[in-house]
């Protein structure tokens, strides 16, 4: 991909009607030979969503390997192998789910700012 693709991805692309959240995409070699590979970190879990990302910016995905899901990482599972989670590794799943909880929904652009509240009386 060139550099204008991986701006998009970066960005975020338009799926299902909504842009993603931006991506971390970074290189693992050099981007324009055939079969090159990257890492790409996004901040939510749509169906298929990095397939879709690539897909959208011209580049299909051939393989495809998570390596994280938040603060969760062991790169000695295979693939289709599970295990359980430490009570350290629930705990810190349990914040990172805490911290990126949704925002108050954002107005809309040109709306007017809301008014502040009354003062409160004694």
């Amino acid at each position: 991909p060139d550099a204008a693709a991986l701006d998009r991805l970066r960005r975020g692309v338009p799926l299902d009607g909504r842009r993603t959240r931006p991506a971390v995409v970074t290189s693992l070699g050099d981007p324009r030979r055939a079969g090159a590979r990257f890492a790409i970190t996004i901040m939510e879990g749509r169906n298929r969503q990095v397939r879709r990302m690539w897909e959208a910016v011209g580049h299909p995905v051939s393989e495809l390997t998570r390596t994280r899901i938040g603060p969760i990482e062991d790169r000695r599972l295979k693939p289709g192998q599970w295990r359980d989670l430490s009570a350290a590794e629930v705990t810190a799943l349990r914040r990172a789910v805490r911290r990126s909880a949704s925002p108050a929904p954002r107005r809309p652009a040109g709306a007017p700012p809301r008014a502040a509240a009354p003062p409160r009386r004694a």
